[in-house]
């Protein structure tokens, strides 16, 4: 392999616009210009970090046996920890003790970097020893940098699109929302529809009742209508659905495992939670409450996206409430309205009771 083929590579990885199209591309051209036995691309798992093959090429595994085996695991992470490519030209010389799930003779990693980042690791193996040397060890660190700077634009671009599509959906729940102009509907639509166009696998929508002070679920998608007790209410202040009222701030709760503030309640339990206030007029209305059964469900984007969907419904409320109540201040017409929800579900299902 020369520079000049690793330049040729690198203009095909530029253009590849899904990142594991990139991966997919860096592996086969491995194969290609060193003429390796294998070629193996690692990225961390979201969940504890570790590394594990996204990408092959080459002389593949027997089908059903795993390819990620405690030897190459142990060279991905020194690679990994010390951002260095790492060249075994005889491995049975230099690493005769690893147990390697191919017979190869020689191994070459190096990491892909963006900056301080190590977004994955590249391997190539080949079955004869000595068959990399140090001249392809540089060759191969130039391909990994060129592949790491290519899968960070295709993140980029693929972000881009993935949050156009979702503003997309957002508007058009807003809009569905504001179409509705009986109140307990316009609720059961918003929550409906977050479950079912944005992926949230639980959405609730609670609203504050003022005398006395205290959430009640006014909308749930259907899985989660029936794991919430029959009654059940949240103060201001306890739980998160409680604190994100009670501070009108965004709360967030990654594993509950491990953080206190979200409280199980019978068989209602979940690993993930996301809580929004509901704000007309900077006053704190509701809750938009999303829930999930793994840990780490919900990012950033999450959050904005929840943010902009409690906006929208605050202004379908303030739409939806009923007509001959438009005199009254805020917190009347809230309690008003809260009554409203409550007939309306006592009337279709008589599960919730206020």
């Amino acid at each position: 392999m020369c520079i000049r083929d690793s330049n040729q590579v690198g203009r095909a990885l530029s253009q590849v616009l899904d990142p594991a199209a990139v991966l997919a591309t860096l592996a086969r051209a491995v194969i290609e210009l060193f003429h390796c036995s294998l070629s193996v691309v690692y990225q961390p798992e979201a969940g504890d970090g570790s590394f594990r093959p996204v990408a092959t090429a080459g002389t593949l595994l027997p089908r059903g046996q795993r390819w990620k085996m405690a030897a190459d695991g142990e060279l991905v992470r020194q690679v990994v920890e010390e951002q260095h490519p790492l060249l075994i030209s005889d491995v049975e010389q230099e690493a005769g003790d690893l147990a390697l799930p191919l017979p190869l003779g020689s191994l070459l990693l190096a990491p892909l970097l963006a900056g301080q980042q190590c977004l994955g690791v590249v391997m190539a193996g080949c079955a004869e020893r000595g068959a990399l040397v140090e001249t392809d060890q540089v060759l191969l660190a130039t391909l990994a940098d060129q592949a790491a700077v290519a899968l960070e634009s295709a993140r980029l671009f693929a972000g881009t699109q993935q949050a156009a599509v979702r503003l997309s959906l957002l508007n058009e729940i807003g809009r569905r929302a504001a179409a509705q102009l009986e109140f307990g509907e316009m609720l059961d639509t918003t929550a409906h529809d977050l479950h079912q166009n944005m992926g949230y696998a639980r959405v609730a929508v609670f609203l504050l009742e003022h005398e006395p002070p205290r959430l009640v679920v006014a909308a749930a998608n259907r899985e989660f209508r029936a794991l919430i007790p029959e009654g059940y209410f949240q103060e201001p202040g306890q739980g998160v659905v409680g604190i994100a009222a009670a501070t009108g701030e965004t709360i967030v709760v990654q594993d509950r495992r491990i953080d206190g503030r979200y409280v199980p309640v019978g068989e209602w339990d979940c690993l993930s939670s996301l809580s929004v206030p509901i704000k007309l007029g900077g006053t704190v209305i509701g809750v938009l409450h999303a829930e999930a059964q793994q840990s780490g469900a919900f990012h950033e984007e999450d959050a904005a996206a929840l943010e902009m969907a409690a906006d929208q419904l605050a202004v379908a409320i303030q739409n939806a409430r009923p007509v001959s109540y438009t005199h009254l201040t805020l917190p009347t017409i809230y309690s008003v309205s809260i009554s409203v929800v409550a007939v309306s579900l006592k009337k279709k299902n008589n599960i919730y009771k206020y």
